[in-house]
């Protein structure tokens, strides 16, 4: 009898439409081509914010691939619809896969490994991983993890990429996160390591399949502002609640109005407005106004 194996596969999404359909084609073919296990699954294509027609292609998938869910952001966040899919999945493992990188490898290895650890960790560096992108590529991914291991004495060798989760260890975990852009999935495997959850890396082969969004030199600003925000948030080790004031009411479909009003609150007595919107990417405005309404409510309360 085969062993049954229950997962949920995320996928964030943003502005992919010239590879969406093809990619979510041959994803559900290779898993369905899966014959070691029974497998019972679903994959999340959480898009954020696209302005091209990934929204539409998406839901034309959900059409035609039972299999396929679709979360919507109405503002670009990799973030938010990481945190998004992983809120939303129905099943205890979680598959994080890159809509231009997926590995049905890791994929069959991390179902089991997943009884016994709490992360899954693709990675591009260890023994045995293959990596084909260009050496520069090679030599930004080394030099990030050695700061990780120097400034956050992180242990493990990769933060970006693939990755598998037990839902019940990861969810809490990925509610504490604060940072919004891709520096996000760093903030993650952080605070998991230092919450002593159990992480196991894979090696994986990666070839690089098309050219980066943004050229690498372009990159270097918003990286050092992202890690200048990694640092900040790592300071804080948030309590999540979910009886916001005024916002108690809303759909947790729609996570933003919450989450915006968490991260002011874990921030609001130690930073500036100012230094708030930097850290958080938040409106300048919108930090004032729920600062306010914080401030109405507490009085009421006194």
């Amino acid at each position: 009898m085969k062993e049954k194996h229950k997962f949920s596969v995320v996928i964030p999404v943003y502005n992919e439409e010239g590879i969406l359909r093809e990619s979510i084609e041959a994803l559900v073919k290779n898993v369905s081509a899966i014959t070691e296990f029974d497998l019972e699954y679903e994959i999340i294509i959480c898009e954020n914010g696209s302005y091209d027609n990934t929204h539409q292609i998406a839901k034309q998938l959900t059409e035609e691939l039972p299999a396929i869910r679709v979360e919507h952001l109405k503002y670009p966040s990799y973030g938010e619809a990481m945190k998004l899919g992983i809120s939303a999945a129905v099943h205890e493992k979680i598959i994080i896969f890159n809509i231009d990188f997926w590995d049905m490898e890791f994929l069959k290895k991390t179902m089991v490994l997943l009884d016994e650890y709490d992360c899954i960790v693709g990675s591009k560096v260890i023994e045995g991983a293959v990596d084909g992108r260009p050496l520069l590529r090679r030599l930004i991914t080394k030099g990030f993890n050695l700061f990780l291991r120097l400034i956050y004495g992180f242990k493990g060798t990769d933060t970006h990429g693939i990755k598998g989760f037990r839902r019940s260890s990861i969810y809490p975990v990925s509610m504490q996160c604060l940072t919004d852009r891709e520096i996000f999935d760093t903030e993650l495997l952080l605070r998991a390591d230092r919450a002593k959850l159990l992480i196991y890396e894979l090696p994986v082969t990666i070839q690089e399949i098309r050219m980066p969004r943004l050229k690498l030199l372009r990159r270097i600003p918003s990286t050092a502002r992202d890690l200048f925000r990694l640092y900040i948030a790592l300071q804080f080790k948030p309590v999540i609640t979910l009886n916001a004031p005024r916002y108690e009411q809303q759909s947790l479909k729609d996570i933003s109005l919450l989450k915006t009003y968490q991260k002011i609150k874990i921030l609001g007595d130690r930073l500036t407005p100012n230094e708030i919107s930097f850290v958080t990417e938040i409106p300048l405005a919108t930090v004032r106004e729920l600062q306010e309404i914080m401030r109405m409510e507490s009085d009421r309360n006194e």
